[in-house]
């Protein structure tokens, strides 16, 4: 296996995965024909035929997949397209689509895909691209993008301090963020942070990776497509190290701010616990608004995101009309929504880069509550 050591510092902004939608059989056409069988398609008579010739083409489309030979698998209720086929050595290639009827919606077909150039060129992507384009009135549901940072390590200590959603967090046997999620899975946005570099060394086909390599992937659904590059920038203001020992807190402060972040570290929400108390929350909120911050490699994120804006637009245009889907969301997207400069980051999270002397981000954020107030009672001996 080759073993790859190092990387230049790169921040890249990609689509990591697209989710169209169509009818399996589209209603109106599906009654102009058979209207002369049934009294009203509201019957149950009527329903029962038009669910049955649904179920009918959802088996031919499976049966279609299975015949792939080694490139699709059968998965819960779904169909798993794979990116190459399985070998001795290759025991868990990667997926490149999963389609299925959603479980509320059996009369609509979803496929998630990766829509990424080199991937689509290979033997099942261009399946794929041929199954796309016989499905008729297709349109996006959801985009995936990635914001990919390479070679610096000490993102592992920012975390999303947006306040209002649920949290999820996960660590690995040591102790160690893994997986960050910010917002529900079905929700219209959601943020998931997580290391890339243990993703793709757990493959064991791929290249080892010893680098570090963290990615930063805005989920997007419905309405909030259209402006993916000012939803980026709104989450990435609040994505950052909240340094405990800003001057401008008082003792007090100090202290909540480290029993907030002991509990994010912990995966529990501080605000969740505090739900029926508004000015608790809003206290919080107003010292983690006050608080310096480490906020640099969110600044070059935002960056990427701007400088990419246009590529991504164009990828986007180029899915569309590739497999003709009408997509109302891309067509309009405003490209002054995603900003013109790293200035825009600043100017709309207000958050500045923490370059006041004496007073840095140095701790990690993985830390004990214990830990810190008995450095602070030590400080104060000292001082004594």
């Amino acid at each position: 296996m080759q073993v790859i050591k190092e990387t230049t510092k790169q921040v890249k902004v990609s689509i990591d995965r697209l989710t169209v939608v169509a009818a399996l059989i589209d209603r109106r056409s599906w009654w102009a024909v058979n209207q002369a069988s049934f009294t009203s398609f509201d019957s149950k008579e009527a329903q029962a035929a038009y669910n049955g010739d649904i179920q009918k083409v959802w088996t031919r489309i499976r049966r279609q997949f299975e015949g792939l030979g080694g490139l699709a698998k059968l998965k819960n209720e779904g169909i798993c397209l794979l990116k190459e086929r399985p070998t001795e050595d290759n025991l868990h290639p990667e997926n490149l689509a999963y389609i299925e009827q959603p479980k509320f919606h059996k009369e609509m077909i979803r496929i998630d895909f990766n829509p990424n150039y080199g991937v689509m060129q290979t033997e099942a992507g261009q399946y794929l691209q041929k199954f796309l384009n016989k499905i008729e009135d297709k349109h996006f549901s959801r985009l995936d993008l990635a914001i990919d940072v390479k070679g610096y390590p000490e993102i592992v200590n920012y975390r999303q301090w947006t306040t209002g959603v649920s949290k999820k967090v996960f660590y690995d046997r040591s102790g160690k963020l893994e997986t960050l999620y910010c917002g529900a899975a079905k929700s219209e946005k959601q943020v998931r942070f997580y290391n890339k570099q243990v993703e793709r060394n757990k493959a064991a086909h791929r290249e080892a990776i010893t680098y570090s390599w963290w990615r930063y992937e805005l989920q997007l659904r419905g309405r909030q497509v259209s402006s993916y590059g000012q939803q980026a920038m709104d989450l990435l203001k609040d994505f950052y190290v909240p340094n405990v020992y800003s001057s401008n807190l008082t003792e007090n402060e100090q202290q909540k701010l480290m029993a907030l972040m002991f509990m994010e570290e912990n995966g529990l929400n501080y605000f969740d616990h505090f739900t029926s108390n508004a000015s608790a929350r809003k206290r919080m909120k107003a010292i983690l608004k006050k608080a310096h911050k480490e906020n640099g490699l969110a600044l070059l994120m935002g960056k990427a995101v701007v400088n990419s804006y246009q590529d991504i637009k164009n990828q986007l245009a180029r899915i569309c009309g590739r497999f003709n889907i009408e997509n109302a969301e891309v067509t309009t997207i405003d490209e002054d929504k995603a900003g013109k400069t790293e200035d825009h980051l600043k100017k709309t999270s207000g958050v500045k880069p923490n370059t006041r002397q004496g007073k840095t981000v140095n701790k990690p954020a993985e830390f004990s509550a214990v830990k810190q107030n008995e450095q602070n009672k030590q400080n104060k001996q000292n001082e004594q």
